[in-house]
């Protein structure tokens, strides 16, 4: 399994110079506010990319992530920031391009950054519109993103076939009876492939569910379709706690945070993402809760072949593994 192992800033003016070490399984993370955590968190995601800026944060200094390759071997990538973004692996400057192309060989891909560097804000999609839990699905797919992409620009020639042609574009030379169909078989197979993933993250939503609740078989979670002939437009999540299925917005703080965290996980395990960074982990969180959600991090960090890193505020939290770090006040660095 690929593990991030460490992670070096340097010349950022918040984070100053630090070095962050990761072992294995399942990690905490913490800090006084104002220590640089989230920072950390986007200087990670900065990273993870091969390209200048994902817009999820302007960097500003130079970011190392070492890895352990599944063969025990290790490998470094280093990313600068400033007027020309710069490249590195294994302190050998390349491009963009190969710098990318190096991540894609360790497993790395766009669509596994975002969810496996979710940054502020994950802690809401399980209480997000049913039409925005859809797009997180479907932005996880590689199929489902070109047939996204396809119904769009059919739809937008549909428009001009109508008449409604904007300045500088071309009218449409099929019918508008023509792209309609060509837009329904579109729709159609965009609707099975969403269905499928949905039918693959489903059961694994409600057992990740259990587990972070401590094996209460009482509770589950359901994942379905608002429309089955429009699959991808919107999902409904129910939680039932063994009172009957109720939408996560009924529920506490905390409640909802676990059913946040399970879709996150069973979309890592879809994805096979080898590792996953929370920011932000476990606000709401009761004593129980932590109890029950660190018990199952730990299993999984062992037994479940993914690398979990949680930033927690809460001592209860933190403590859950034996691989914890503290970040230290840039002023203090």
């Amino acid at each position: 399994m690929l593990s991030l192992m460490s992670v070096k800033v340097e010349g950022d003016r918040y984070l100053k110079a630090q070095t962050v070490t990761f072992n294995e399984g399942f990690n905490t993370l913490s800090g006084v506010n104002g220590s640089g955590k989230t920072l950390l968190v986007h200087a990670i995601r900065f990273g993870l990319n091969g390209k200048p800026d994902d817009s999820f944060y302007t960097f500003a200094g130079t970011v190392t992530l070492q890895f352990r390759l599944p063969d025990g071997s290790e490998v470094e990538h280093s990313k600068a920031a400033g007027r020309i973004t710069r490249y590195w692996i294994d302190e050998k400057e390349v491009s963009r391009e190969e710098y990318a192309e190096g991540l894609e060989e360790i497993g790395i891909t766009p669509i596994k950054v975002s969810v496996m560097v979710p940054g502020t804000g994950w802690e809401k999609m399980g209480t997000s519109s049913n039409k925005e839990l859809a797009s997180f699905i479907e932005q996880t797919m590689e199929n489902g993103i070109q047939l996204k992409g396809q119904c769009d620009v059919l739809k937008k020639k549909i428009r001009m076939s109508q008449g409604s042609t904007q300045k500088g574009i071309q009218k449409a030379s099929k019918t508008t009876d023509e792209l309609e169909k060509e837009l329904a078989t579109v729709k159609k197979r965009r609707s099975t492939v969403f269905q499928r993933r949905l039918n693959t993250m489903a059961p694994r939503v409600d057992e990740l569910y259990k587990k972070l609740n401590g094996n209460q078989d009482m509770m589950s979670a359901s994942i379905n379709p608002a429309n089955p002939q429009e699959a991808y437009s919107r999902v409904e999540l129910l939680l039932d706690q063994g009172h009957g299925a109720r939408e996560p917005t009924c529920l506490s703080g905390g409640e909802k945070r676990i059913a946040n965290i399970a879709i996150y996980l069973s979309t890592i395990r879809v994805l096979g993402c080898p590792f996953v960074v929370f920011d932000n982990f476990d606000e709401n969180f009761s004593r129980e809760s932590c109890n029950s959600v660190g018990a199952a991090l730990r299993d999984l960090g062992q037994n479940g072949n993914v690398q979990i890193i949680a930033i927690c505020k809460q001592d209860v939290m933190k403590n859950q593994s034996r691989n914890t770090f503290e970040m230290i006040p840039p002023e203090d660095n």
